[in-house]
């Protein structure tokens, strides 16, 4: 599939764009949460249901059902991104896209303009995955993973392995669970008595499991994964800084406060081509102001003490021009 597909369609309208925000949302835990959803629309249940599935066949949303944390689930993702030649873009995307490991595919406008996230049931499978893909294309990857998270969002003393053994609480009930949604709910009328009747159980128990990750943060929250660029937002908008090794913390704990940061991270650089060691992710939002945001962190990092030289850190803007694949976590049953 490539860039054009997945990307072709003009921004919605007025009406659309108000039917993914809400469905972004949280989704009801109730027997009928489409017909709860589609009250407040004003559509009917059927309505609903229909066009969701159109948007679903469009590419303006993504995805629909549980967003979970990866880490809490019992997974793990690395991100990778690759420098690719122009002619061989698509035969590369069209490779990635069918490797069922990778949840997240972005074109951006870099020089590595081709950036995946990885998320699987290990670390170890992770890594294989993304050996995999280096081996398939013949493209050296450059690997960017976590080393230190900040920001609002940051799991603050919750080192990888402590991610891991909360997970292991997840009995196998969880797990059969887990599999049934981790492709989106079902888009009937009660899509919870749908999941149950394929775990032999009943609605009223996967509504409470649901609840009870969504409590603890297994679960992010249920809803619509929109393409921002139907919607006419800058998608997954990076804004990348090179700072002092020294001054790295007091540039990372300063986005706490900040509203539009959607996560951050200290990553390792790539010298010469990669030279960024934080990795801001800037929430959706209209190109310009996405600008203006990225305009502010310099400003805010210029003013913290041995970030960087006198014209403070540098810094730049890595956009995505397409979303090719926006998924989550592939975990294994058993």
């Amino acid at each position: 599939m490539s860039s054009a597909q997945v990307n072709e369609a003009a921004p919605v309208d007025p009406p659309t764009a108000r039917i993914v925000l809400r469905l972004r949302g949280e989704f009801p835990l109730v027997e009928r949460p489409f017909a709860a959803v589609a009250a407040e629309l004003g559509l009917t249940e059927e309505a609903l249901i229909e066009r969701l599935r159109r948007l679903l066949a469009n590419g303006t949303v993504l995805r629909f059902g549980p967003l979970f944390c990866i880490q809490r689930a019992g997974g793990q993702a690395l991100s990778a991104a690759l420098s690719v030649p122009e002619e061989r873009f698509d035969e590369v995307a069209a490779r990635i896209l069918a490797v069922p490991e990778v949840a997240h595919l972005y074109r951006r406008a870099h020089r590595y303009n081709l950036w995946l996230l990885a998320a699987t049931p290990s670390a170890a499978e992770a890594e294989a995955t993304l050996d995999r893909i280096e081996r398939d294309v013949a493209i050296e990857l450059l690997r960017l993973p976590v080393l230190r998270e900040y920001g609002a969002g940051a799991r603050r003393g919750r080192s990888a392995g402590a991610e891991q053994a909360a997970a292991a609480g997840l009995d196998a009930f969880d797990r059969e669970l887990l599999a049934a949604v981790q492709s989106g709910l079902p888009l009937v009328a009660r899509p919870y008595e749908a999941l149950a009747a394929m775990l032999g159980t009943d609605g009223a128990t996967v509504c409470a499991r649901l609840g009870a990750w969504r409590a603890s943060g297994v679960v992010r929250r249920i809803g619509a994964v929109p393409n921002e660029l139907h919607l006419g937002l800058a998608a997954s908008p990076m804004s990348a800084w090179d700072v002092a090794d020294e001054a790295v913390d007091a540039c990372g704990e300063a986005l706490a406060a900040l509203p539009f940061i959607a996560h951050a991270s200290l990553r390792p650089r790539a010298l010469p081509a990669w030279p960024y060691n934080l990795v801001v992710m800037l929430k959706a939002a209209p190109r310009a102001e996405v600008l203006r945001q990225h305009e502010a962190l310099g400003a805010q990092f210029a003013a913290i003490p041995g970030a960087a030289g006198a014209g403070g850190p540098a810094g730049a803007l890595v956009e995505v021009t397409a979303v090719l694949k926006k998924t989550g976590l592939r975990i294994r049953e058993s």
